[in-house]
């Protein structure tokens, strides 16, 4: 457990798993924010005191087509948030709670409008590989003016 004092938010606790990931979280007012982890250190489910501020965190769903280490849902009371990929594992469906895909179509129909094609336009990734580094050179051992 860790505690971190702060004149602004006053005594913070942190407790962690043996494998480093935060597992609670208690604020100055004694709110006790509790986390599950998987077997691989996912955060699979977050606890908090009012069951209607509970998140659930869903990985390799089998029903989501290539989601083998994914996240591939986030529930909150009524909500969710869903996510879709292909077989590269880019993500085609990430997390539009109106069912819209990243290029701005309902997910599999139509071609994307043109405010999303120009979004999508912008993100540009360099088409040459990137320069070699220089080989940096050491001063043998004992050089005292090298």
């Amino acid at each position: 457990m860790t505690a971190e004092t702060s004149e602004v938010s006053g005594t913070q606790t942190i407790a962690y798993n043996e494998h480093g990931q935060l597992t609670q979280q208690t604020d100055a007012r004694s709110v006790v924010v509790d986390r599950t982890v998987d077997d691989l250190d996912r955060v699979s489910f977050v606890n908090y005191p009012d069951d209607s501020l509970d998140i659930t965190y869903t990985y390799d769903d089998p029903g989501v087509d290539f989601s083998l280490s994914r996240l591939t849902a986030i529930s909150r009371d009524s909500a969710s948030v869903d996510y879709a990929y292909d077989r590269l594992g880019r993500a085609l469906q990430d997390g539009h709670r109106d069912g819209q895909d990243r290029v701005g179509t309902p997910a599999g129909s139509g071609p994307p409008s043109t405010s999303s094609a120009r979004r999508s336009s912008r993100r540009r990734f360099p088409t040459t590989p990137p320069r070699p580094r220089p080989e940096l050179s050491r001063a043998p051992r004992g050089c005292v003016r090298c």
